[in-house]
């Protein structure tokens, strides 16, 4: 764990956002020597950069014309890739409004105008680090022990964001679920061990099978997966499955007790279109599993999708 998180933070970036060039030369030659550094010199920019390129931690200067910290950091706490994302306020202002309204507008921390650049550099060192333990444990967390993969609880997780960003954009996304073909058999057959050693190799298939970053795969649980797949239609349904249905194929694992000799899979999956999207998880599952059973009714091995 330790090594992971020193390796990590080696490669922290840091996000500059303020509308004076000498303060932003001036914060950045303190921490360049430590972190990745990049600066904006307005609102707009900033939001533009973070969403380009998310930053570990933001430090974001309260008074800028055109659009100030308050509503920039309102509008980082709305983005469901940066909100989490740690902010902290630069400020000359050291009444007590000023801070209060900084805790409540979700910053972890605020440094006062002029800067002591010892206490910056200490400030964003402790901050950054702590970011990068808590994304760790949430990881460990979220990733199933046997395969790596996310989990369930990461898909309770990320369908809510995932769902609400294709409304957001009028965007279509589907659900897929597929399941391993008489692998109750195949465990009995072959033993447990065996067992793990096919739901191993079959998260890495379904991870090479999803080539975009916002393609999303979970062990749903025993010899489920659950796919979430943002911006696609029924053709691209199509695709993945037959990515999937091909290289377990090639990896011809054989199962003496399924008709086809071999490990295989059933995919059911549904299609949202633009504005039909529902951001309950239990009901696309629901759908998602009917069309799963169809595949199985129909001899199993196949992928069915239903548009909805």
């Amino acid at each position: 764990m330790q090594y992971d998180i020193e390796d990590r933070s080696q490669q922290a970036s840091i996000l500059l956002v303020d509308d004076e060039l000498l303060n932003r030369e001036l914060m950045s030659g303190c921490l360049s020597a430590d972190f990745t550094v990049y600066s904006a010199a307005s609102g707009a920019e900033a939001l533009r950069l973070a969403e380009q390129n998310p930053p570990d931690l933001i430090l974001l200067d309260i008074m800028m014309p055109d659009m100030d910290g308050w509503e920039v950091c309102a509008k980082l706490k709305d983005s469901p890739i940066l909100r989490h994302i740690p902010i902290i306020f630069i400020t000359s202002r050291n009444d007590d409004e000023t801070q209060i309204q900084c805790w409540n507008a979700g910053c972890v921390d605020f440094i006062n105008k002029p800067i002591n650049f010892v206490t910056l550099e200490h400030r964003v060192k402790t901050h950054i680090s702590l970011k990068l333990k808590t994304e760790f444990l949430i990881s460990m967390s979220m990733r199933d022990g046997l395969t790596g993969i996310a989990n369930r609880p990461a898909l309770d997780k990320d369908y809510t964001w995932i769902a609400g960003y294709c409304r957001r954009k009028h965007s279509s996304m589907a659900v897929l679920m597929l399941d391993l073909d008489y692998f109750k058999k195949y465990n009995d057959a072959y033993g447990h061990l065996a067992g793990d050693d096919v739901l191993i190799a079959v998260a890495q298939v379904l991870q090479q099978a999803l080539q975009r970053a916002s393609d999303k795969v979970y062990r749903y649980g025993g010899e489920e997966f659950v796919l979430l797949l943002a911006d696609t239609d029924e053709q691209g349904c199509q695709v993945v499955i037959d990515k999937i249905n091909n290289q377990l194929s090639r990896l011809a694992i054989a199962h003496a007790y399924s008709p086809h000799q071999r490990v295989t899979c059933s995919i059911g999956g549904i299609v949202y279109p633009k504005g039909a999207i529902t951001t309950e998880l239990r009901s696309s599952l629901s759908l998602a599993d009917e069309a799963l059973y169809e595949a199985k009714a129909m001899g199993r091995n196949i992928g069915v999708i239903k548009q909805i």
